[in-house]
């Protein structure tokens, strides 16, 4: 395939083809705009005549309504009796018809509507707009309505306010308008013996406006818009030629202008050719730098990575194992504490205590069988009294809490010996599964016998009488993880760790010992309790480990 290189006036030839159509289109476009222009404003002008001549029709009949009423209000207009005043034979029953003044000069009445047609046949100019009453039901047979003035009048009755139009009338292009005629209180002087109600419609008031002179206008308006717009329309085309020939100049020196860039861009293309030779050498050699570096960087920034993070696990490790150690040492606190209470309590509470649930034992005995307040109030002694008595064996049993004894023996079993230690009500609901089952535990049986029958008992007391509680055991790869649940109301997030304190109770008659035990007895065997969020009410997950050793030792 070949290519021809255009020469610069090959180019120009071009560019002027194209400005000399940019310059055609501009002013077809301008032609167009002014004529659309143009043809509106004409289109303008018909309406004109049309409005004009309704204006003018609309004032003819203000012009005729003020007349009427004017002759109305003052009971009408008396003329002289001459040839061409003749009384008029439609007041006949008028009783002022005709009058004699004191020089015997004779008057007769001339109704609103005479005056009217009176003033109407003195208008001698053909181009004013003529008027006249008419109506459905004239009294004047001459009064009558012609086709057009019929339907004006129905659309009238029908609730329009006025019915105009354009029509051919007397041999002429006119407006004819109507506008609606009402009775008034003046108009009963002329009516006396006629039923006509004040605000009824009497009729309408025609007027027919010729459009001659309103057309010859128009056109004078027109032709002399059309010579103001042919002006402009010449003026522009002619600024748009001029506009083209000096685009066409600019684009003949822009085109030796960019034939001396084309020059100056090859000599220059060819110089930045032979730096980018050289250049490409140099950037190779930095490339294979930065890459080298990039890699031991990358190297660096790997190692310190690992440190970091190595840096990290030991800190949590170190964090986790000193809070471990923080909250094993309070607990220690708060045991050896509570030992030494304990004691000082089972010292000097102990024989108090036995001897106040002696005396009311005695009483009892003593006191006759109908006495039933009283009896209620030892009952209340001797109960409150052996509360007191196990308060101060758990806290005892808690500070002397001993090293679990392990042997491998059935969950199922433990959990079942709870269970009926625990006095549940005859509904409640009991459910337990293991996997595998039988599944057998490495624990001192007493020991988590009594975490069952501790979780057992806050259970029944929390779920009611229609509860139930669910036991579900499954082995794991290091430990057991025994799930505990009940239909209670469950226990508040906020709340979780604080149960597991030692006095710490939600119960109004609660020791607060029962989950502490649990607890101690729990990390004795190297595992751990927690509260989690069950499907319902509370949810205690049990974990124990199934080596013994690590249990003992868990470090």
């Amino acid at each position: 395939m070949s290519f021809v290189q255009k020469t610069p006036s090959d180019r120009s030839a071009q560019k002027a083809i194209w400005v000399w159509g940019y310059v055609v289109a501009l002013a077809a476009m301008w032609t167009l705009a002014v004529g659309g222009v143009l043809t509106g404003e004409i289109l303008h002008l018909e309406d004109d005549v049309r409005n004009s001549a309704k204006s003018l029709g609309r004032r003819a009949v203000e012009r005729d309504v003020a007349l009427r009423r004017w002759a109305s209000l003052h009971g009408g207009v008396y003329v002289p009796l001459v040839p061409g005043n003749s009384p008029d034979p439609y007041l006949a029953d008028h009783p002022r018809r005709d009058l004699v003044t004191k020089a015997e000069e004779k008057l007769t009445l001339v109704c609103p509507s005479a005056v009217n047609r009176q003033f109407q046949d003195l208008l001698t100019d053909p181009h004013f707009p003529r008027s006249r009453a008419t109506s459905l039901a004239p009294i004047r047979a001459e009064d009558a309505p012609d086709p057009w003035e019929r339907q004006a009048l129905e659309s009238l009755a029908a609730g329009h306010e006025e019915v105009a139009s354009v029509e051919a009338f007397e041999g002429r292009e006119t407006l004819r308008l109507m506008r609606p005629l009402w009775m008034e209180e003046s108009c009963r002087g002329c009516h006396v013996n006629r039923a006509y109600q004040t605000g009824e419609l009497r009729g309408g008031i025609s007027v027919a406006v010729p459009l001659d002179r309103f057309r010859e206008e128009a056109r004078a308006e027109a032709l002399l818009r059309a010579e103001h717009y042919g002006l402009l329309w010449l003026v522009g085309l002619v600024g748009i030629v001029l506009g083209g020939r000096r685009l066409q100049q600019q684009a003949r020196r822009r085109l030796g202008v960019e034939q001396e860039l084309r020059e100056a861009r090859d000599l220059l293309e060819q110089r930045v050719a032979e730096r980018t030779a050289d250049l490409e050498q140099t950037n190779e050699r930095l490339r294979d730098q930065i890459a080298e570096r990039q890699r031991a960087e990358e190297e660096a920034r790997s190692a310190q990575q690992r440190l970091l993070e190595h840096q990290q696990r030991q800190k949590e490790l170190a964090e986790a194992e000193l809070a471990k150690l923080q909250d094993q040492l309070v607990r220690q606190t708060q045991l050896a504490t509570i030992g030494r209470v304990s004691a000082s309590i089972a010292h000097e509470l102990r024989n108090p205590l036995g001897a106040v649930r002696n005396a009311a034992y005695l009483l009892k005995r003593k006191l006759p069988r109908d006495q039933t307040r009283l009896q209620e109030y030892l009952r209340m002694i001797e109960e409150e009294t052996s509360r007191a008595d196990l308060i101060i064996t758990e806290l005892m049993a808690m500070t002397r809490g001993k090293a679990p004894d392990r042997q491998a023996t059935e969950l199922g079993k433990i959990v079942a010996a709870a269970r009926q230690r625990c006095a549940a009500p005859a509904q409640f609901q009991w459910s337990s599964t293991y996997d595998p089952d039988p599944l057998l535990v490495n624990v001192d049986a007493v020991q988590l016998e009594q975490v069952f029958r501790n979780l057992f008992t806050n259970a029944i007391h929390a779920s009611g009488a229609s509860g139930w509680v669910g036991v579900e055991a499954k082995r794991r790869d290091s430990d057991d993880e025994i799930l505990v649940t009940d239909s209670g109301p469950g226990i508040a997030s906020n709340l979780r760790r604080q149960v597991f304190e030692p006095l710490y109770t939600t119960k109004s008659k609660g020791t607060g010992m029962g989950l502490a035990i649990c607890r101690q007895i729990i990390e004795r065997h190297g595992g751990s309790i927690e509260v989690i969020d069950g499907p319902r009410g509370a949810a205690f997950r049990i974990r124990l480990l199934h080596d013994a050793k690590q249990a003992e030792d868990p470090s």
